[in-house]
């Protein structure tokens, strides 16, 4: 069911009585649809929001959301306009490099009055961040504080298999497999990226890149003090699901 940007789907009621929503933050870029995927083959479910920013609830939430290296989704995002001709910005980018490309979102700053959809900067500068505080892309401490307040999980998308083992305990998800979904093909690998535009994209992403390195080393720190009952399954699940990916 689709009602102003959200894919609602509703969870259901506790023993109390009272709506218990489960809700995934999907930020463009950070493997939301292949969560997507997963959600929906379960047997419960689920809110999603899409294209939709964080706010505090005025009913009880519990909220989850994945991250991305924010060099990685910038470059991303960029073969993904590229490749999809129904995006906004696709016509203006289709025929830029990727320096010039990430230049303009160094030059371009985001104009409220036209739509987010067609502005590079607004894409690619501090994303994370922004949907993470509401709006606000240099706000990084209250994007954290959010996290902690309000988040039961943030998983990392270049730890996707590792993420998903905890959120299914977390969640009772019944996982099969883990596809790989909206995957964007044909784009080289950040090895390959020179040096001066990943050093671009960094200086605009402080604040993204913050967030990352804060929810990674939480969930380091998460595989590190499994105990060995909860080792081996989680070593039993690494060997099952990494071959999906």
């Amino acid at each position: 069911m689709q009602r102003g940007g959200i894919l609602l789907i509703l969870f259901e009621q506790d023993s109390t009585g009272k709506r218990k929503d489960v809700c995934l933050l999907h930020i463009p870029k950070c493997g939301g649809k292949t969560l997507w995927k997963i959600l929906q083959s379960q047997p419960q479910t689920f809110l999603v929001w899409h294209n939709r920013m964080f706010e505090v609830p005025k009913q009880p939430i519990t909220f989850f959301t994945m991250l991305r290296d924010p060099v990685d989704r910038v470059i991303s995002t960029y073969y993904y306009i590229r490749r999809y001709e129904a995006d906004p910005l696709h016509s203006i980018v289709k025929n830029m490099e990727l320096d010039e490309f990430v230049s303009y979102m160094y030059k371009e700053r985001y104009n409220p009055l036209y739509k987010k959809s067609i502005n590079i900067h607004y894409r690619t500068v501090n994303l994370a961040t922004r949907y993470l505080t509401g709006g606000k892309p240099n706000k990084r401490k209250k994007a954290l504080k959010n996290l902690e307040k309000y988040f039961i999980f943030a998983g990392i998308t270049d730890m996707y298999v590792e993420s998903m083992f905890f959120l299914k305990e977390l969640l009772n998800l019944e996982i099969n497999k883990i596809p790989n979904i909206n995957h964007t093909d044909k784009r080289p690998h950040l090895e390959e990226i020179p040096e001066d535009i990943i050093q671009l994209i960094m200086e605009n992403n402080q604040h993204d890149i913050a967030i990352y390195n804060w929810a990674k080393e939480r969930l380091q720190n998460k595989i590190m003090q499994l105990n060995a009952e909860q080792k081996n399954s989680y070593n039993n699940w690494i060997d099952e699901f990494k071959s999906d990916r």
